[in-house]
């Protein structure tokens, strides 16, 4: 007769082997059921975290596939050309990226000058991001000829980047300039030096004007485009910085005199009263008192007329006839009649 205790192993052996088999029959059941076969991954999801991160690459490529599908219908809205096309121009500048922005401008070069693109441009550059300025650089060597389309719009292309260009990618389109041969894309970037207008910019614009390649006129010249950009912005900072670079310029489209003329910023009147009155010790030789005299009657500001005015008794009399002559041509050019 056997002992009763031999049969407790085989029945400990049997239930737990048919447990087994319920539970992993279930598994796979399920499993079968949804389609899906169990990885380790999914074997040991923690909820609310494994699962938000396996479906991440699936949702990037969907959101990328939807964004390119929206960039394909504003393509077809921008092809529309009218209302069409300034609504869709409006959205691929708020969206903002660079391949919205590439694909608007890209566009524009493209087609004729029309009120629709002219606004997108104004819109464009409203845009604050300064970035726009890298990525359109990017795209003008790939721009069709100018000659085929509107130039105001290459030109307000030029503007964009020259406005919105940080100094590193001011000091690429100096570098560019200095190495691209002659044609449209060298014409457009001396354009975008000469808009430069960020504060941050003057450093990079000095270093430019300060070089000699002014002398090659048949290529165009960086420097005089740097000193042009300092001129337009008009702080004393710059007018003393282009009245020391005209120092020994002999040549009337040297960088110094060419950033000079371009002095019409209000800022500038300080300094150059002080200039054309003799009261700046750098700058009290005749030449460049008249210079600041003529750069005066360029800024229509009453403080500056008022200093001609004094000036036309000064005891120098290429000074007061220089002041005279600037105030007949600032009378004749606004309407206003002087004493």
């Amino acid at each position: 007769m056997q002992k009763p205790w031999i049969w407790i192993p085989i029945v400990l052996i049997v239930v737990g082997g048919g447990i087994y088999i319920v539970r992993h029959g279930q598994e796979q059941g399920g499993n079968a059921s949804s389609g899906e076969v169990p990885s380790p991954r999914q074997k040991a999801r923690v909820p609310g975290s494994a699962s938000a991160h396996e479906s991440s690459p699936a949702s990037g490529n969907e959101d990328e596939l939807k964004f390119q599908r929206r960039l394909a219908q504003l393509q077809a809205q921008l092809n529309e050309g009218g209302a069409a096309y300034t609504l869709a121009a409006e959205e691929l500048i708020k969206i903002g990226t660079r391949e919205s922005i590439r694909m608007l401008v890209w566009d524009i070069a493209n087609r004729a000058q029309t009120s629709e693109t002219y606004v997108a441009l104004h819109k464009l550059a409203e845009l604050d991001n300064r970035e726009v300025a890298d990525w359109l650089l990017e795209l003008l060597p790939e721009l069709p000829n100018s000659a085929e389309q509107g130039f105001l719009q290459y030109r307000m292309i030029a503007d964009i980047i020259g406005t919105k260009a940080t100094p590193e990618a001011l000091s690429s389109v100096g570098a560019l300039i200095q190495n691209s041969p002659d044609g449209q894309t060298r014409d457009l970037l001396l354009d975008a030096m000469r808009s430069a207008g960020s504060p941050d910019s003057v450093p990079v614009l000095m270093q430019f004007a300060g070089q000699s390649d002014w002398q090659v006129r048949d290529r165009g010249s960086v420097s005089a485009s740097a000193a042009a950009a300092l001129g337009r912005q008009g702080t004393p900072e710059n007018v003393q910085y282009l009245f020391a670079l005209r120092a020994g310029e002999p040549d009337a489209e040297a960088p110094g005199t060419v950033g000079l003329d371009r002095v019409k910023s209000p800022k500038a009147v300080p300094v150059l009263k002080r200039i054309a009155q003799g009261a700046e010790s750098a700058y009290q030789d005749p030449n460049s008192r008249v210079i600041a005299i003529r750069v005066l009657g360029n800024i229509d500001h009453e403080d500056g007329w008022s200093a001609l005015q004094t000036l036309q008794d000064d005891p120098n009399a290429e000074i007061s006839q220089a002041a005279k002559q600037t105030l007949n041509q600032v009378g004749n050019r606004l309407g206003l009649q002087f004493e």
